[in-house]
């Protein structure tokens, strides 16, 4: 027998073991694969918004600071479509500049909520939640 025909009889030997496992396991062990080379996904995130601020709704927008993509409130909810590995904050609208409020990023979800708090800052709230986390019992 030629090598030639050797190497062909074993790639078809591989090929109908391969085959076989497919179809006796499912492709359900290769759909861990499959996802594993798909990039991220754009889902719809929704955003409610926590007003504490004696300032209406429409003061604030959630801002996808990467792009700049921004997304106003309506009755206290924003809607986006955004991938699922970026992160949005709580901003000033561009028709109030005279305010100025900045909140903390805040990796995206479907459902989400957003507090805008005026009277402690995103950073003071931040280090308050950082100290918490050190010092309080286990």
């Amino acid at each position: 027998m030629k090598l030639s025909k050797v190497i062909l009889i074993l790639i078809g030997i591989v090929g109908i073991a391969m085959l076989s496992r497919f179809l006796w396991v499912g492709s359900d062990d290769f759909a861990g694969l499959k996802d594993a080379f798909k990039g991220p996904q754009i889902i719809k995130v929704e955003v409610r918004l926590n007003n504490l601020c004696e300032l209406r709704d429409d003061v604030f927008v959630v801002l996808e600071p990467e792009t700049g993509i921004r997304a106003p409130f309506q009755n206290g909810v924003a809607k986006l479509k955004l991938r699922e590995d970026r992160a949005v904050k709580l901003a000033v609208s561009n028709a109030y500049p005279e305010f100025e409020y900045t909140g903390p990023i805040v990796p995206v979800s479907a459902q989400m909520e957003l507090v805008a708090d005026c009277n402690t800052s995103p950073r003071q709230g931040a280090i308050f939640d950082a100290l918490r986390d050190q010092f309080s019992p286990e």
